[in-house]
């Protein structure tokens, strides 16, 4: 036997086999990759069975004591000779375990370590022995100790080597520092998580390792080891470990709730890991927890080592309020260090050693002033010792959820500004937006520049809102300042925003952001339009009502636009603007305001008169005699330009005539003009706006348009949108008439082409749109009755196309009078080739067809067009009639062939005798008649002689079925399918057309087909209809005006059929036909069934060929509702027609014969009608099968009552069935209602029917484990509503109920339920539904508002999405409110502070107002609304939610007065007592609702509120108190009169100002009342001013005498990312790198608010490399593009920068939000604000959770510590000191959070 593998020196055997392990060291032959020696070449062994036993074997044949398998990444390039080997262990050699050869598909080489003596053995070093402590795996072979390096070490691998020593699972560390000696035994370790250890893992192979940091230590793999407890998603290290606490139980990881974890219990678990200290922090500070099984109500004593020892219970957790925890080693460090880096950054701290952040809550520009002081720059000379901070623990919950931390920017002079720098000067709103510090102007990237970003910069400069505008190119010398912003909307200031960082460089191609910001008042266009107000409410423009709007109201608009002067137009000018509402009405305006919402006016959501007011401003003065004038388009002809207010306008067309018309063109030179109504498709985008007068009224005699009377400019009244005044000048007076005639005809000529003659000059008018309306309007004009179209063509006529389309109502008396298109000017694509014809009818026309030769029959009578009756009138008469429509020959159709009479036309009571040779019907006798008949008669008109018949047929498209049609006299017509329509007569019309046989049907009819014969009558015998008895042309008797006579011919036998697929379809030798389901119903199957005898409408060219209609054929019996042919309700056949049968008494047994009637072996009775409603009639109950009768109806049964009453208990009272063949079995599916989706109601499939499972007792438990078996990591339940009575939405049957799943089966058939099948009864009424996850469940929250209304919004697998508000009201509202841990609250269906985007929630949530939350209330299922009035965000679900109090008058904030109403505990509101309710308690009432402050109305003032008093309980409040609860006092109202409040609104100014107390405009009233109050306060401001400026001097001076400039390094001591602090002696000491710009920030990380910022899909940087020495992901600030693996100077390669802005600061420079001080004072200078003296700036977190709550500096305590003075000294390298002790108090004070 071979000892290792490469001592082969004879020749080996050609059969083999041989073993080898192979690697690359010759002198060791005890590892490596196993090959094998077969058939004559070496290959390898497949890894499939590959194990310990195998390398064990294998080892000891090679001369070892034994060995270890492992599996190697790496292939050893031959092919696989063995593909499978097992051995028990106790074999000698490979070759005798069972192997075989296979194809592996496998690309891992098997491989062994093999051990002389004491084998591998697994242990941890640099650490504590047991479990919990920071160790290091150590692996020995024969003694020699040895590690494994830490490259691809992540949980999987930590939880193997843990579990391989005895412990529950694990966690990887990192460190970088050598501690170990000895060989590194492995690298490159890959484990799925579940091996049993290590070796089973892939990897690069055994000593296999080649990093240089591996063999020297550096990169050691390190675990954290855990049993029963651990600490999960933070950050640890050897001296602590944070992160989520999580208990192992039930064979799961459970995650503890903050709920009664309390410092005990935090020491217990330290503790138990082996530290010393132990620190709780925010709940929640670790993102979403991994498990959503909770243990809470933690309960531990001091002397409990472990966890387990402890009390608690599983419950949940409300908003996953996880336990967070600190733990900690003796060696901490308690001071606190504060730093950022250069003069800008993320604020962080540093506490017992570990790097975190600060919170923004509290975060203010007071605050960074201090930081920034600290550091040398201009601020308050205040020590950080004075702010005061909440701790860790105390952080709120809104602190934990924020992902954007505080931050910094300082500045020495005029600190920060924003400005928008417009594009153009006529749009002052539009621009640039730029930023500036100390002066100095940049602009904004646009990258990833929303809509809200724009609302926010737009609202600090003070409009009303904002948006997104084309963005502009950068300007190469302006530094871009800010990238990547992300405001959500709420912000007060652009700063306030995350973003990227300050000053870093945007891409290469670089746009800078644009916006244009809406103005408070605005016009729909530039200068012009309907007037629009921004309304706060609703977030966007709503118009003003014209009631009350006049010159002056229009004159204050215009100025506060930044006209001059404005005019009004009255009114809704400007056509349909219904999609605004209205917001103002009864506006009245002296002239002086500068704001129309300074003027007198009422807020309102209707207009009375439902008619805007419009103005049109200029830069013109206002003056009595305004310059104005006219013009015309095209100088001699076009819509004529109103020139006024400097101004183009137009004039409504209404009014405008020849006189008008003349005096215009009388202005341009001409003799006269005549008018003409101009389509506004004429016109370009503009023209057609502006309208500045109606009903002109010119006599004609005036000499210039300005003497004509009317002329009332901006009053236009009702005009026209569809057409404007225009003019045709003339320079002779001969052609100021326009003339019509009929082409080359004399004047009694009545069809032809229509000419136009225009100038003298004839031409003609296009056809292509030209109607029967301008036919009957030529006709008039040419002096005729009436007139219809004919079809158009190219006439003779070679002059121009005068008219190309015109619109007439047909009343109209001139063509000139329709609206015109395209006059006198018509493109070429109408050019003669389709002139227009007419026929024009003078005394007798034809009508009631669009086939000019067809029709009824009318004549002119008493000046209105009668019906002529059709008794008496033959051939004879129709003959003249026709001939005197200028037709020849014609034939009279009787019976009112055109169904009824129009309304208003009546039948003549003149009876017409003609010979025949008259030329019109004048020429006939007439007698007085009174038509018995009541029918009026058609004719049909030829222009040739009519001679024989010539019969002739056809059907459409040469098809061989359809409706027939036979010619007659040339005229094409139906055949009536009368009760002689027969096969018979079908089989002769289809051998006339060439087929066999034929078949008779029945088709609909088309109206616009006359009708040619009225009966048919064949013996069979014939070849042609022709032959067959046939009516007369006018015996009209076809009686049912619905259907026509049809044919389906074939070759052979017509065969009515039922295919595979159950289609009913007609077979025949052309081809197959299926039936439409348009319209197909029980009675048309019933007749397809009996060999279909129907109506249909057999036409090829007209039937719907995409929907089939199916078709059952039943026997006595038939099932209905579910698929009609195994399981549905049962209905029976009886009393000659279909009825159900009742529930009562209908068993498994009755089920079992109609089953077996079906052809089907069994059958199981169903409960709780699965078919929803059915509305059949009621025919059997009672039945009581025995099991062995033929038919169904041969059961005992009671029949219904006479008259067919109800006798079932219910409409839902009907028996239904499955039927199946067999046995039932236990065979099941699941899934889900909707198809791909992860939620909905459970579809349970059994005997190959799907159904549900009913909810009663439906719980969490029962979903996780429908989840899981469908595929899903987790699952939560909900009760899917079903609506009642009427049974919408019901899905088959119930198959099983109270089912009860402990958790832990595999499959819902494990869990106690229902047997499937035998379900009797659901109280709950509703299907059982799941939510099925990964690791995030279900959320909801308020935003769109504020902490107490807002947008409800859901988020579901980790994506928020709003919902609709279908079915939302009061008590989804209450629920929702009291979920959040709010008393109650309403509805809220206003606007909100920003749109909703992205897809809606249509869940239609039921609430009965008992439920704990949203998800135990029934609803629809989670999916994403497909119906337009949810889906754009108009109607999202919104709430306001309550503590104690709300007014009777409106919801929440809507209303600012009304009748106190509190929420007693018995869930009922009651007014208070006005008894001792004094200003102080109306204070705390409003003050609770959001208000500033309010005043107290007693007695009852609003009479009867609905609400009866509050019992035994006044509200006696000193003002102190933050709820109205802490007011109440046991004391009986004596008064017996409840108390009112007016509440007071934060007032609003529109300035530069960044507060947040925003609701009101301060009237022109008001202003005057606070200004000498602004005066003293400007005052004051100044002279603080002056002293800060003298004080900052004098600072400047000093420092610069003692500060020592390097002349090589920077001038400023800043810290930067690669200086390091220290605190030594008392002094900071900083390490500076001169001449290096400040490093990029990497790795920026998009912020996600909690109001709803969405992350994108995919971060735009590659992410970093944690083991390489490089720079990755670094942006170079001198270059355009990112460069990955960038070599960073000398000076900086002592420090690694993976995912991390500086080694040493361990955090994310990423994204940046700027905060002001409540309050803070700007100037509104042009278009830009200059903030106050700081500006803070906050940056996106480095995953950290939150420890404590930054507070406030008040900006007025001075420090009185010792090492923190106004002017601290500077230490040898001119840096500032900081005293250890107290500036890490002080500092101490901002830091919220812990960096992960």
């Amino acid at each position: 036997m071979l000892r290792g593998g490469t001592g082969i020196n004879r020749r080996m055997p050609v059969e083999g086999p041989y073993y080898r392990l192979e690697n690359d060291d010759p002198a060791d032959y005890s590892y490596g990759i196993v090959s094998a020696y077969r058939y004559g070449n070496w290959g390898r062994i497949c890894t499939t069975f590959w194990d310990n036993n195998d390398a064990e074997v294998l080892c000891r044949q090679l001369g070892f004591a034994g060995g270890y398998a492992m599996q190697y990444r790496r292939s050893s390039g031959l092919p696989y000779v063995i593909s499978e080997i097992n051995c028990d262990g106790s074999e000698e050699s490979l070759d005798d375990c069972d192997s075989e050869i296979q194809i592996c598909y496998d690309e891992i080489s098997v491989g062994a370590v093999c051990y002389e003596n004491s084998g591998v053995h697994l242990e941890l070093i640099d650490g504590a022995s047991h479990y919990g402590r920071v160790v290091r795996p150590r692996m020995s072979v024969d003694g020699v100790s040895g590690t494994i390096c830490n490259s691809t070490w992540t949980e999987q691998e930590a939880t193997v080597v843990c579990r391989q020593l005895g412990f529950f699972s694990g966690l990887p560390i990192s460190r970088d520092e050598s501690l170990s000696e000895g060989p590194v035994w492995v690298a490159d370790v890959e484990c799925m998580g579940d091996e049993d250890t290590i070796f089973q893992c892939i990897s690069g192979g055994w000593k296999n390792v080649t990093n240089t940091d591996c063999l020297a230590h550096k990169a050691d793999a390190a675990v954290y080891c855990f049993r029963q407890v651990r600490i999960s998603g933070g950050r640890e290290n050897d001296n602590f470990i944070m992160g989520r606490v999580e208990i192992h139980n039930d064979f799961f990881w459970n995650t503890l709730c903050s709920v009664g974890f309390d410092q005990i219990d935090a020491e217990v678990v330290c503790k138990e890991l082996g530290f010393s200290k132990a620190v709780i922090l925010a709940p929640h500070s670790f993102g979403l927890p991994e498990f959503y099984t909770y243990i809470r109500d933690m309960d531990c004593s001091a002397e409990q080592t472990s966890i387990t020892e402890c009390d608690s219970s599983h419950g949940s957790c409300a908003g996953a309020n996880y336990a967070s925890l600190l733990c900690l080693q003796d060696h901490y460090e308690e001071n606190m260090l504060v730093s950022f880096d250069g003069d800008h950054g993320q604020v962080e701290v540093s506490l017992y050693g570990v790097e975190g952040t600060v919170c923004r809550e509290g975060w203010d520009d007071t605050d960074a002033a201090v930081v920034c002081k600290r550091k040398g720059f201009a601020g308050d000379e205040l020590g950080l010792v004075d702010c005061k901070f909440d701790e860790a623990a105390s952080v709120s919950a809104a602190c934990t959820e924020d992902m954007v931390p505080a931050g910094v920017i300082c500045y020495n002079t005029t600190g920060m500004a924003v400005r928008l720098v417009p594009l153009s000067p006529h749009k002052p709103f539009e621009g640039q937006i730029e930023v500036s510090r100390d002066g100095v102007w940049g602009t904004i990237c646009s990258n990833s520049w929303s809509h809200y970003d724009a609302v926010v910069v737009c609202r600090e400069l003070g409009y009303a809102s904002g948006q997104i505008t084309s963005q502009t190119s950068g300007s190469a010398d302006a530094p871009v300042y800010l990238d990547r912003v992300g405001c959500d909307g709420t912000e007060s200031s652009i700063f306030e925003c995350p973003s990227l960082s300050w000053g870093v460089p945007c891409d290469e191609n670089k746009r800078d952001v644009a916006v244009q910001c809406n103005r408070w008042v605005q016009t729909h266009y530039l200068y012009y339009g309907p007037v629009q107000v921004w309304d706060r409410e609703r977030n966007n423009y709503q118009l003003v009502c014209s009631q009350g709007f006049d010159e002056n109201s229009a004159n204050v608009v215009c100025k506060e636009m930044g006209f001059k002067s404005g005019v009004s137009i009255c009114c809704s000018a400007f056509g349909d603007f219904s999609y605004h509402g209205y917001t103002l009405t009864d506006v009245s305006c002296v002239g002086s305001e500068n704001s129309i919402l300074n003027c007198t006016h009422q807020r309102m959501k209707s207009c009375d008169s439902d008619r805007y007011a419009s103005v049109v401003c200029s830069d013109l003065a206002i003056a009595p005699n305004l310059p104005s004038g006219v013009g015309i388009k095209h100088y001699r002809w076009g819509n004529v330009i109103l020139k006024h207010f400097g101004h183009d306008g137009l004039g409504c067309s209404e009014g405008f005539d020849d006189k008008d018309a003349t005096v215009i063109c009388r202005d341009r030179g001409y003799v006269g003009g005549f008018a003409y109504k101009l389509s506004t498709t004429d016109l370009s985008t503009h023209e057609h706006e502006i309208r500045w007068l109606s009903n002109i009224d010119c006599d004609g005699t005036e000499t210039s348009f300005r003497d004509c009377s009317n002329l009332n400019w901006g009053e236009i009244g009702d005009c026209s949108r569809d057409s404007v005044a225009a003019v045709y000048c003339y320079s002779n007076p001969v052609f100021s008439d326009i003339q019509l005639r009929i082409q080359g005809a004399q004047q009694e000529e009545t069809t032809g082409y229509v000419e136009m003659q225009v100038s003298g000059q004839w031409g003609t008018i296009c056809g292509k749109n030209f109607t029967r309306k301008e036919a009957a309007v030529v006709c008039h004009q040419l002096g005729f009755q009436d007139g219809v179209a004919m079809a158009a063509g190219s006439s003779s006529n070679k002059g121009p196309v005068w008219i190309g389309q015109a619109v007439c109502t047909g009343s109209e008396t001139s063509i000139m009078d329709c609206i015109l298109t395209g006059f006198p000017n018509v493109t070429a694509d109408c050019y003669h080739t389709a002139d227009a014809a007419v026929h024009c009818f003078d005394t007798v026309r034809i009508t009631g067809s669009e086939n000019p030769y067809f029709g009824r029959l009318e004549v002119f009578e008493q000046s209105q067009w009668q019906a002529v009756c059709m008794e008496s009138f033959t051939d004879t008469e129709a003959k003249v009639a026709c001939k005197q429509m200028g037709n020849k020959d014609g034939r009279a159709v009787c019976c009112s062939a055109l169904g009824d009479l129009p309304d208003q036309t009546v039948i003549s009571a003149d009876s017409v005798r003609c010979q025949g040779h008259e030329e019109s019907m004048a020429d006939c006798s007439h007698s007085a008649t009174t038509c018995d008949s009541g029918l009026y008669v058609s004719v049909y008109c030829s222009e040739a002689d009519i001679a024989a018949e010539d019969i002739d047929i056809r059907l459409p498209d040469n098809s061989f079925f359809g409706p027939l049609e036979v010619r007659r006299n040339g005229l094409w017509g139906y055949l009536c399918d009368g009760p002689d329509w027969s096969d018979v007569n079908a089989g002769v019309v289809c051998k006339e057309l060439g087929y066999g046989l034929g078949r008779a049907v029945h088709s609909f009819m088309d109206r616009d087909v006359p009708i040619t014969v009225s009966a048919l009558k064949c013996t069979g015998a014939e070849t042609a209809i022709a032959d067959c008895s046939i009516s007369d042309f006018v015996n009209y008797t076809c009686g049912d005006f619905d259907t026509v006579a049809g044919v389906l011919c074939s070759d052979s036998e017509v065969k009515f059929d039922i295919s595979d697929k159950k289609l009913a379809t007609i077979a025949v030798s052309s081809g197959s036909l299926t039936m439409s389901f348009n319209d197909f119903e029980e009675a048309e199957a019933t007749a397809f069934c009996r060999d279909a005898d129907c109506k249909a409408l057999w036409d090829p060219t007209k039937t719907d060929k995409q929907i089939t209609a199916g078709v059952i054929c039943n026997h006595e019996v038939r099932l209905s509702g579910g698929d009609d042919e195994s399981y549905g309700a049962v209905e029976v056949y009886a009393f000659s027609k279909w009825g159900r049968v009742c529930s009562s008494g209908f068993d498994d047994v009755d089920a079992g014969t109609v089953c077996r009637r079906l052809d089907y072996e069994k059958g199981v009775a169903l409960c709780c009608y699965p078919f929803g409603y059915m509305g059949a009639f009621q025919s059997y109950n009672n039945v009581d099968c025995q099991g062995d009768e033929e038919l169904f109806t041969d059961c005992p049964h009671d029949e219904p009552p006479p008259g067919g009453a109800q006798f079932c208990e219910s409409l839902h009272d009907y028996a239904s069935v499955v039927c199946y063949d067999g046995e039932m079995g236990d065979d099941y599916s699941l899934g889900l209602s909707l198809a791909g989706s992860y939620t909905g109601d459970v579809v349970l499939t059994y005997l190959g029917v799907p159904g549900r499972i009913c909810s009663d007792g439906w719980s969490d438990a029962d979903a996780f484990v429908v989840c899981r078996e469908m595929g899903f990591p987790n699952g939560t339940a909900y009760h899917h509503y079903l609506p009642d009575p009427m049974g919408l939405g019901i899905s088959g049957p119930l198959w099983t109920s109270l089912v009860d799943c402990s958790g832990n089966e595999e499959r819902l058939v494990d869990c106690a339920h229902t047997t499937f099948g035998t379900v009797s009864s659901c109280d709950s009424g509703h299907y059982a539904g799941v939510l099925c996850y990964g690791k995030t469940a279900l959320y909801y929250k308020l935003t769109a508002g504020d902490d107490r209304y807002g947008r409800v919004e859901v988020s579901i697998n980790g994506g928020w999405m709003s919902m609709c508000d279908t079915f939302w009201d009061a008590r989804e509202s209450h629920v929702f409110c009291r979920q959040l841990g709010y008393k109650t609250g309403d509805p809220y269906y206003g606007e909100y502070l920003f749109q909703g985007t992205g897809p809606v929630w249509d869940s239609r949530i039921y609430c009965e107002g008992e439920e704990p939350d949203l998800n135990a209330c029934p609803h629809t299922g989670w999916k994403q609304t497909t119906s337009s009035r949810c889906a754009f965000h108009k109607h999202d679900a919104g709430a306001f939610c309550y503590i104690n109090v709300k007014l009777h008058t409106g919801i929440g904030r809507t209303t600012d007065r009304g009748a106190v109403l509190y929420y007693g505990d018995d869930n009922e509101w009651y007014t208070v007592c006005d008894q001792g309710f004094t200003e102080a308690s109306a204070q705390v009432v409003c003050r609770e609702l959001g208000f500033i402050g309010g005043y107290p109305v007693c007695c009852s003032s609003h009479g009867t509120v609905g609400h009866s008093l509050l019992p035994n309980k006044t509200v006696r409040c000193d003002g102190t108190e933050t709820q109205v609860s802490q007011c109440l006092k046991e004391e009986y109202c004596d008064t017996q009169t409840y108390a009112a409040v007016i509440c007071q609104r934060y007032p609003y100014t529109i300035t530069g100002s960044r507060s947040t107390s925003s609701t009101a405009i301060p009237s022109a009233t008001q202003q005057s009342d606070n200004k000498d109050t602004i005066i003293i306060v400007v005052t004051v401001i100044a002279a603080i001013f002056f002293l800060l400026l003298i004080i900052l001097l004098v600072v400047v001076v000093r420092r610069k005498s003692k500060r020592r400039i390097p002349s090589d390094g920077y001038v400023n001591p800043i810290i930067s990312a690669d200086e390091t602090l220290n605190i030594q002696n008392g002094h900071a000491h900083y390490t500076v790198h001169p001449n290096e710009p400040p490093p990029a920030y990497d790795n920026p990380i998009y912020p996600l608010p909690a109001n709803g910022f969405v992350l994108p899909s995919t971060p735009p940087y590659e992410q970093a490399s944690a083991s390489s020495p490089d720079y990755d992901n670094i942006k170079s600030p001198d270059l355009d593009s990112d460069y990955t693996q960038v070599e960073m100077p000398e000076g900086r390669k002592d420090h690694t920068y993976d995912n991390r802005a500086a080694a040493g600061s361990n955090s994310d420079y990423t994204s940046l939000k700027h905060m002001t001080e409540e309050g803070e004072k700007q100037q509104l200078s042009g278009m830009f604000v200059t903030p106050g003296e700081r500006d803070s700036f906050v940056y996106e977190p480095p995953s950290s959770p939150i420890d404590v709550a930054a507070g406030s500096c008040d900006g007025t305590t001075a420090s009185t510590s010792a090492g923190l003075n106004s002017d601290p000294s500077r230490n040898s390298n001119g840096n500032p000191d900081i005293s250890t002790e107290e500036d890490a108090r002080g500092l101490k004070k901002h830091v919220t959070k812990l960096n992960i």
